[in-house]
């Protein structure tokens, strides 16, 4: 009763939650720590704006978490009146999409930079003229930063368990979208930014 407890069992639950939540860490700042995104950003992030501002298309491809931050960036980029989709479902005829198009930007999303389905629609598109495509993973020597045009890269520590369960933060890449589209958006509109 002298520390403001009615009980022993009172103190150890009220100590047992104190210990819970100084257990508990979120590693936002260490994630988008500069140290964690190449050194030339800046340029990589303005060349792919540039790439974006005169395209018909920009589509976003990814599986996964990932797929679900090409919905949201394809969103985004649509709010500034861009002709954009997240490709998430490859069953999707997605190549009719650049049927009588030009300067079309196809944006790829994988952590690994080995996702089969990612990587084989870059295969596609890298073939097809007038689309460029750009890998955003944190795996440089993947076989997807290889077969694009560019790379956007950045590091994370990837986390998975149960074989099959990605725990792996988004947090970086979606700080990357949101730098990439907000520069087309500076760019893109009159007025927006001064």
């Amino acid at each position: 009763r002298k520390m403001g407890y009615e009980s022993f069992s009172e103190f150890k639950n009220d100590f047992k939650i104190e210990e819970n939540q100084a257990a508990l860490s979120f590693d936002g700042p260490e994630l988008l720590a500069v140290e964690n995104f190449p050194d030339d950003l800046s340029a990589k992030l303005d060349l792919i704006s540039d790439l974006i501002l005169p395209a018909e298309n920009v589509i976003f491809c990814g599986v996964g978490a990932s797929g679900n931050i090409c919905e949201y960036a394809s969103r985004r980029l649509a709010s500034i009146g861009y002709n954009t989709f997240a490709l998430t479902d490859f069953t999707y005829p997605v190549t009719s999409k650049f049927r009588n198009t030009a300067d079309n930007v196809l944006i790829l999303l994988s952590v690994s930079g080995t996702t089969t389905e990612v990587v084989e629609v870059a295969n596609t598109f890298h073939e097809i003229p007038d689309c460029v495509t750009v890998a955003v993973t944190s795996q440089t020597s993947s076989t997807l930063a290889l077969i694009t045009n560019h790379l956007l890269a950045y590091k994370v520590s990837m986390q998975k368990f149960n074989k099959h369960e990605d725990y792996t933060s988004q947090l970086p890449v979606l700080y990357l979208m949101e730098l990439l589209i907000d520069l087309v958006k500076v760019k893109a509109v009159p007025g927006f930014g001064t």
